[in-house]
This record gives structure tokens, C-alpha cells and sequence, in this order.
């Protein structure tokens, strides 16, 4: 039977609002063309470089693109840590709200909060680096602070996008992301900036504007003028730019700087200082670019740090000359070619804070009108490699393999919030196939979640089990799969089955199961919407009246043995400082009316009765721990039998055992039988469901009746022969089906490489 699939939510997660405007519109209408329902979480309040107008526009795009939006109150400063925190805890909450399937982030501190979160939640990471703080030339401080934060995340980083080749290089040498990706930046449009004309070939339309360009910014027909475009901030470096013009000592040039940031009115003094301010203009942000481009001479950009500059390229589109710092980002756009250092065909490179050699790069170029042009129209030519379509054909096959290479979710979901056999199972299915898939587990709350926390699976706790709790759980993970491990849960999945695969696993066989009413009747009311049913044993396929007609379904997959863990966990005893009894009979499990608890005080009570002294253990706890207790001291076994209640690790007391008593009155599988006997500790069992099927070559095991197993015991513990002769036949004949078998088939299952069909 087909499911259908949903569209898989992704969160885009960056500092501010003004880096999805500018450098990722392409990236979202991309991200809905692949089907995927887009999250966007960035400030929307604070930092933006742009202004609040074209925030406000900006929401109304994304709303109409029906992209949803949240709040993240990101700092963009490394040293707020309290900040920092409450960005973190709101990123969790986010990801506990909604199920991504996979996360983009970008920016420094966005990128290491979002990484962080994303490896708490299992969730695979796509990063985008604008440039690493460390670099060639950078401050011993940013080296220091930022390169041991990147190395260690990118051990979590499923894919590592660098911007520039400088920073791709590094990435591949000393970054073990799971995959270094090289982009050209975000792009730029050419057929925005094409129609830039330099003022030579401008036309009559063209020559208008210009006038209204210069009445606009006061600005004399015939001046020569510089333009930078970015942030009012340290790093963009504008003071250096300001210092240049006054070395000019030229009247005919005039600066403009588009952007907005704190230092507006400090670069104002500071021009006022070196008397050039009447030649400075500080636009503010500006949606008009390719008019201010139009009306420019030379593009300047001083900047002390680049990853791949948008404005850069946005210029060399434009058609003009760029005299720029020789920093990474800008050397690969400006590259030089000839013997003269500094001079490239399409500008020139500085020194980041020599305001002198800016000043006399300036100078060459104002004086030489035919190189303004060949250097404009060399970056035409060049720009043409980092044109906006190339680039989403590459964040096209990087987003496809890492939709490709998606894990699936899968959901397993019980009544119990205990841990025992089928929780056992559960949780042993998540540790084993982790690396293949995504795991959560949902069930009332309880002592489960130490387990859980203990296994680092996430955990979806429900108030209780009902229908709105289990579809709320549904509606937040959405997951490709989900594995319901009981009847009951079983039954509430498959009536709120839509559109994935549902898988229901049956770990027991009650008596009801045998013949038709109401929980039968239930269950095969649902049996149409289940996917695939496993059953642990042949037994619940045969006596299970509901499954008789729906085989097709069906598959006997057991359950694992994880002998090595069991084996480990055992030896835990030894380096604990633990010394765990040495029981003559050991009872394990939970202590309700399936496992029969009363038949083993029982049987204890009768070998005291025959003279043999025995000490007897009781692990597991549950609804007849009191009856139980009752009974014991009703019988005078008070010191005979010990009861301890629930043990996390049941493991040295069973390998102590001199023998484990089953007394189920049915079983699924018999899981406690399988894991004693991986210890070498014999077992005896009432021949019931699952047991019959381990013990199908040693049917001495086996016991009819209470009384048979109460002389095979008596036996056991009275002959040494006998016990040994036992212990032997036990582990030649009885095989276990190993974790690895478990694991592959359960894989195939998972991967729908075995699929049942009606």
C-alpha cells in the first residue's frame, strides 16, 4: 500500500531579517518550488541594514509567498551571551514546535546557536559561511575565538557552503563538515544592472535623470563621483575612503556612501574634520541602485573583511571600475594579471588601511578616462560567471542531495510509560539504526523519559493517551513513519492515519486476541489502514483471530538481542563497585497478571515445603507488587524471597542466577528468556507463545503445568549433573537471532524495500 507525502517543513534560520532581503529571496522561492512548507526565524526588529519600510514589505512578500515567520532575537555580538541564550532557547522551542526536516542557517552567531540546537534535535544542518572571521591577514584574536568554534561545529554541519574559494580550500584542508560546497556568493541579477549606461553613451532619458540625480544630492553636473554601498559600520572601513578624498585635494569629486549604521554621524565629523564634508553624501539605505550606479564614476570599497561582496558584483554589473581593499572576496573579483602590484584589468586593489594608496589609485584612474571604460566593461564580461542563475543551479543540487540523503522520521508511539519488553524493543530499535534515520518516541509521561534521556531519543510526552494527545504529537513531528507498538496504540493510529506509513507491532498474545469482541473487533476494523503488521512470534500469527485474514501484511521479525550491550551492561557491576546477590531463582519482569507472579512464590513456597533451601530474587515492578507482597508473608518467605522492585539494570543480578523462572500465562516472545540465556544463565518457562519457539529444540525447557515446573526445578537445583548436562543443551541448541539480523531487516522495512501489499 503507497502513502502519500506530505511537504516537509525547513527552517532558514539567519541574525536578521535584512540577510533574507538581500541574500536569500532566490534561496526561498527555490525551497517552495521543491515542496517543502519554508520557516524563516531571524530578527525582524533589530540590526537590519535596511530600513523599516522595506521590513514591512518584506513581510508582505513572504506572507503572499506563504512563507511562515518567527521572531528570533538574535545578537550579532559574539560577547552577549545572555542574548546568546535566549536566542538558543527560543531555537529549541522552535524545533520542539515544529518538525524541520533539515535547517539553512548563516551568519557567525546565528550559525553556531543554530547548529548547536539543530544536534540536540538530530536535525541535519546546511551552513553558509559569508566569510570565516578567520583569514589570512585577520586580527590573532578572531583566530583565536572563532576557529576552534567552527572546527568543532562542523563535525555537525551536514553540508558547509563557503562563499569564496579562499575560504573553500581552508574548509577542505582543516573543516570535517560532511560536505564542503563552493557557491559563488548569492549572485547577481545582470539584467537589473544592464541597462546602466556610463554617462559617455547615455541617452536623452538618461541625461534626465542625471539632472535629477544631481539636483537630488546637490551634486554638480560635472563632478566626478565615488560611490560605496554598504553598512555605516567599522568592518565596511568608509573612514579610509573619507581620508583618500581629502588627499585628493580635488574639488570636482564627491563620495557618497549608500547604507545606514550607527556611525552615520561619526563619519560626518570626521569629514568635517579633514574639511572635505562638503563632498561627502550619506544617503541611508536606498531601493534605487541601478540609478545610483548609473550616475557613479568609480565604485570604492574599503572593507577590512569580505566573504563575497553583493555590491562588489552589483557594480561590475553596472559597468564600473572598482578600486577596492586587498582582502579575501575582493581579490577573487578583482583579480590582478599584470607585473604591476595593485593594478587589475578591472580596477584596483589597496591596502585595507592606507588611506595614501587609495588616494593615489583614485588619482590614476580620474586622470585616464579611456581606462574608467575598458575597466567597466572588463567587469561586465567577468561578472557574467557569478550571475544569479548559476548559482541557484548549484543551491539546486545542494538542497536535492540533501533532500535526497534525508533521514526519515519515524515515530514510535506506546501506551506504557514503563520500561520493559516492548520499551525495551523501542528503544533498542532507535540506538541501532540511528545513523540511518531520525527516532522519536511518544507515550504518557513517566519513568520512560529517563531512558530516553539516557539514549538521547527525543521524547513527545502526552498528558495521557487519548486521540487529541496522540494527534497533536502527530501534527508537530509529522513524520514519515510511525511504528505504534501495541494494540491500543496501534488502533489510535490507524484511526488518525493520513499520509504516512503505519506500521503496527504486535510484542504479545492475551487470551483475548484468541476469539472475536470488542478490542478484536477494533483492531480489525483498523487492520485496512495498517501498512505492514510484525508480530515477535509465529504464535500471535496464528492465534491472533484478526490477523487471519490479512497475512499478506504480516511479517515474524522477532526481537533483537544485543548480546554485547547485555554482556556489557552486566560487567557495569565491576567497575561500579557493585556486588549483586546470588539468587538460587530469579524472577524478572513485570509484575501483573500476564507474567503470573504468584506461580513463582508458589513454587518457592513448595521447595521449602520439600526440605530444599533456596533464596529467591524478584525484580519488576507494577500493579500486583502489592498482592505479591502479601502473599510472600502470608507464606513465611519473608526471608526467603526478596523483592527490589524496578532495577535499570537487571543484567548482574541475572548473570548471578543459578536459574530464571518464566511463568507466564502467554508471551509474544519471551525477551527476559533470550537475554538470560545470552548470559549463559539457564532458563525454565511455561510453554506459552514466543517460548515455544526459542525453546523448539530443547522442549526440557518447556513446563505444561505448575507442578512440572516445580519438579524440573527441584531437579535442577538438587542434581549438579543434571544442571550442568541442562546449562549445556540450553546453549548448544537454543540460537538467537543476533542484533545485526534485527537490524538489516527492520532497515529494509524502515526503507520500504519490503513492502506488503492486500
Amino acid at each position: 500500500m503507497k502513502h502519500k507525502k506530505t511537504a516537509k517543513s525547513v527552517l532558514m534560520a539567519v541574525s536578521v531579517a535584512s540577510m533574507i532581503d538581500q541574500f536569500n529571496m532566490q534561496n526561498l522561492r527555490l525551497l517552495l518550488s521543491l515542496g517543502y512548507e519554508v520557516h524563516i526565524a531571524c530578527n525582524f526588529r533589530k540590526g537590519n541594514t535596511c530600513n523599516e519600510k522595506r521590513i514591512q514589505n518584506l513581510l508582505r512578500k513572504l506572507a503572499d509567498m506563504h512563507v511562515v515567520c518567527h521572531q528570533w532575537d538574535c545578537p550579532r555580538s559574539v560577547y552577549s551571551a545572555v542574548r546568546s541564550c535566549k536566542a538558543y532557547r527560543q531555537l529549541l522551542k522552535l524545533m520542539h514546535r515544529y518538525s524541520f526536516a533539515w535547517i539553512h542557517c548563516q551568519s557567525p552567531i546565528g550559525g553556531v546557536l543554530s547548529r548547536l540546537a539543530a544536534h540536540s534535535k538530530g536535525i541535519p544542518v546546511i551552513y553558509t559561511a559569508h566569510g570565516f572571521h578567520f583569514y589570512k591577514g585577520a586580527p590573532i584574536q578572531n583566530w583565536l575565538l572563532f576557529y576552534p568554534v567552527e572546527k568543532m561545529l562542523a563535525h555537525w554541519t551536514d553540508v558547509l557552503i563557503t562563499v569564496n574559494k579562499e575560504d573553500y580550500w581552508f574548509a577542505k584542508r582543516h573543516l570535517k563538515a560532511g560536505k564542503v560546497c563552493h557557491i559563488p556568493g548569492v549572485g547577481v541579477s545582470i539584467e537589473k544592472y544592464a541597462g546602466c549606461n556610463t554617462r559617455e553613451t547615455m541617452s536623452g532619458n538618461e541625461r534626465i535623470k542625471e539632472k535629477a540625480f544631481c539636483i537630488e544630492f546637490q551634486i554638480p553636473p560635472q563632478a566626478k563621483l565615488l560611490l560605496s554601498v554598504g553598512e555605516l559600520n567599522r568592518g565596511k572601513n568608509h573612514r579610509v575612503a573619507i581620508a583618500a578624498l581629502a588627499g585628493l585635494g580635488r574639488k570636482d569629486v564627491y563620495y557618497m556612501i549608500c547604507g545606514q549604521g550607527k556611525l552615520k554621524e561619526k563619519l560626518l565629523r570626521y569629514a568635517d574634520r579633514l574639511g572635505v564634508r562638503d563632498f561627502v553624501r550619506l544617503t541611508g539605505y536606498r531601493e534605487d541602485m541601478p540609478w545610483i550606479y548609473q550616475n557613479a564614476d568609480i565604485f570604492v570599497f574599503p572593507s577590512k573583511r569580505e566573504g563575497m561582496p553583493v555590491s562588489l558584483m552589483e557594480a561590475m554589473a553596472a559597468g564600473l571600475p572598482c578600486v577596492v581593499s586587498d582582502v579575501r572576496g575582493n581579490r577573487e573579483l578583482i583579480h590582478c594579471s599584470g607585473k604591476e602590484a595593485g593594478f587589475a584589468p578591472g580596477g584596483v586593489r589597496f591596502s585595507a588601511d592606507s588611506s595614501k594608496q587609495l588616494a593615489n589609485a583614485l588619482r590614476y584612474l580620474l586622470g585616464d578616462e579611456s581606462a574608467l571604460m575598458k575597466k567597466g566593461m572588463y567587469n561586465r564580461q567577468i561578472v557574467q560567471g557569478y550571475r544569479q542563475e548559476l548559482v541557484q543551479q548549484q543551491m539546486k543540487k545542494i538542497y536535492g542531495m540533501l533532500k535526497m540523503n534525508q533521514k526519515k522520521k519515524i515515530l514510535h508511539v506506546l501506551k506504557m510509560n514503563q520500561y520493559s519488553g516492548a520499551e525495551n524493543v523501542a528503544v533498542t530499535i532507535c540506538r541501532i539504526l540511528k545513523d540511518k534515520h531520525q527516532f522519536a518516541y511518544a507515550c504518557p509521561d513517566g519513568a520512560i523519559r529517563r531512558w530516553l534521556e539516557k539514549e538521547q531519543i527525543c521524547f513527545y510526552p502526552m498528558t495521557k493517551f487519548s486521540l487529541r494527545e496522540l494527534k497533536r504529537v502527530l501534527q508537530t513531528y509529522q513524520p514519515d513513519i510511525v511504528h505504534a507498538h501495541d494494540f491500543s496504540a496501534s488502533v489510535l493510529c490507524g484511526y488518525l492515519k493520513k499520509d504516512f506509513l503505519l506500521i503496527s507491532h504486535l510484542h504479545n498474545n492475551p487470551y483475548w486476541i484468541r476469539s472475536w469482541g470488542v478490542r478484536t473487533w477494533c483492531y480489525w476494523r483498523m487492520q485496512k489502514k495498517f501498512d505492514i503488521v510484525l508480530t515477535v512470534s509465529e504464535a500471535i500469527l496464528n492465534e491472533a483471530v484478526f490477523l487471519k485474514k490479512i497475512k499478506q501484511k504480516c511479517i515474524v521479525i522477532g526481537n533483537p538481542v544485543d548480546t554485547e550491550r547485555i554482556v556489557r551492561m552486566a560487567d557495569a557491576a565491576n567497575t561500579e563497585g557493585f556486588v549483586p546477590e546470588y539468587p538460587d531463582l530469579m524472577f524478572i519482569g513485570r509484575l501483573t497478571k500476564q507474567k503470573n507472579p504468584s506461580r513463582f512464590i508458589r513454587i518457592v513456597s513448595k521447595m521449602q515445603k520439600a526440605g530444599i533451601k533456596v533464596n529467591a530474587l524478584m525484580l519488576g515492578d507494577g500493579e500486583l507488587a502489592g498482592r505479591c507482597r502479601q502473599q510472600i508473608r502470608n507464606l513465611g518467605l519473608g526471608d526467603i524471597v526478596r523483592m527490589t522492585g524496578y532495577c535499570e539494570n537487571p543484567y548482574p543480578y541475572m548473570r548471578k542466577a543459578k536459574l530464571i523462572l518464566i511463568t507466564s500465562d502467554w508471551e509474544g516472545y519471551g525477551l527476559v528468556a533470550a537475554e538470560a540465556l545470552s548470559l549463559h544463565v539457564p532458563v525454565l518457562a511455561c510453554a506459552v507463545g514466543g517460548l515455544c519457539t526459542i525453546f523448539q529444540n530443547v522442549p526440557d525447557a518447556l513446563c505444561h503445568s505448575e507442578e512440572e515446573l516445580f519438579l524440573k526445578t527441584r531437579r535442577l537445583l538438587t542434581s549438579q549433573k543434571y544442571y550442568e548436562r541442562y546449562c549445556q543443551k540450553l546453549q548448544k541448541f537454543v540460537h538467537l537471532q543476533e542484533i545485526m539480523q534485527y537490524k538489516n531487516l527492520l532497515g529494509q522495512i524502515y526503507s520500504e524495500e519490503i513492502t506488503c501489499c492486500m
